[in-house]
């Protein structure tokens, strides 16, 4: 890709961050393009005000029978590029072909397909390329890819905290940390300094990860603005990130819920907390800027194939525990069912919400309607 010529459509782009989401969606969150010397808009006073919302990366698979200069077509959008075949493959792969920062590879072992990554910078150019505008757009271009196949292999959603002020701070994130002052999915924690010594007190990067290079889920926050060498601003950033069945979970969030959602499951996966005096940490509050920089948000679980599993446990308990219990009342009432049939009708009307979350796994968000006892 001609990057002079990318440079100057990301200039123009740069003056029009829409709002994501529709007025009616609750989505607080505005897209990014370029996320280099932006100065973005305010949002509405919901929450996030100062928060954006981004994909920063995304790598899938896709089938063996996929035509790899067809997949390049597809990745090229409205405009026509050449792209540059790369030195060597990856991953496995034995050839691979680059257009500015998004990557092909091919020609692997027979079941490798074709795989398709890009970074964070590509996402920029696949949204100006794809013309990608909105959260909707962004879900119908990766609808777009499942309905050919494409196993999602790593999804990235950046949260960035910028303008004047900003309500993350890194320095609080980390006593936040070391006084345990949180709840999280994550064991562990690690943070991360570089620094400088070329340069008196320069720090290079400040990160803190949580979670380990091997969770399907993690999270990373860390100082943009430094690692961009911005001089002054105000530039925090949250990173979800999900490998394999965690990023499949993750763009399966994101298609039902678009960034709000993304923000539920980090707000899910770690809360800060303002210290209270109930012994059961889950029950402090969670901290003011928390709350601001995720906005409006209800906690939501990530891997609902799980229940999935558990209404069959609960199918193979009823079979393997009940049945002769069943059978003796069967026998005892000569074959009359209705009993069963008014027992059934009772344990409906007692159904909690964890069992309504465990019949949407299994039959959708919809499924249960227009089913009635009478």
């Amino acid at each position: 890709m001609d990057n002079t010529a990318n440079n100057k459509i990301v200039k123009q782009e740069r003056s029009a961050l829409p709002l994501i989401g529709s007025p009616d969606s609750g989505s607080v969150y505005r897209s990014v393009f370029s996320r280099v010397d932006v100065d973005p808009p305010r949002s509405c006073n919901t929450g996030a005000e100062n928060t954006i919302a981004g994909v920063d990366w995304l790598s899938f698979s896709l089938s063996d029978d996929s035509d790899v200069d067809g997949v390049c077509r597809l990745l090229d959008g409205i405009d026509e590029h050449e792209w540059t075949a790369l030195k060597g493959g990856l991953y496995g792969y034995r050839s691979g072909r680059s257009l500015g920062n998004i990557r092909v590879f091919y020609d692997g072992s027979p079941g490798m397909g074709v795989h398709v990554q890009i970074s964070g910078k590509g996402c920029s150019e696949i949204a100006l390329s794809h013309n990608l505008r909105s959260e909707l757009d962004w879900q119908m271009f990766l609808v777009g890819w499942q309905c050919k196949g494409a196993k999602f292999t790593r999804f990235d959603v950046a949260f960035d905290d910028m303008g004047d002020e900003g309500v993350l701070n890194m320095d609080v994130i980390r006593q936040a940390v070391n006084d345990r002052h949180l709840t999280s999915r994550w064991a562990k924690v690690k943070q991360e300094t570089t620094v400088s010594l070329r340069e008196e007190g320069g720090t290079l990067s400040d990160m803190v990860h949580f979670g380990s290079i091997n969770s399907r889920v993690s999270a990373v926050a860390y100082n943009k603005a430094k690692e961009q060498l911005q001089v002054g601003g105000h530039w925090v950033r949250f990173e979800l990130r999900g490998k394999q069945e965690g990023a499949e979970q993750l763009v399966k969030a994101f298609l039902l819920g678009g960034f709000t959602r993304m923000a539920s499951v980090l707000g899910t996966y770690v809360d800060f907390k303002q210290p209270g005096q109930d012994s059961n940490k889950s029950r402090w509050q969670t901290v003011a800027w928390w709350s601001t920089f995720l906005g409006r948000i209800e906690k939501a679980p990530l891997f609902p194939g799980r229940l999935d599993r558990t209404v069959s446990q609960v199918r193979k308990w009823l079979v393997e525990q009940v049945a002769p219990s069943l059978a003796l009342l069967f026998r005892a009432d000569c074959g009359d069912l209705e009993w069963l049939l008014a027992t059934i009708k009772r344990g409906d009307a007692r159904l909690r919400q964890r069992h309504r979350v465990m019949l949407a796994a299994v039959l959708g968000p919809g499924g249960q309607e227009g089913l009635s006892f009478g």
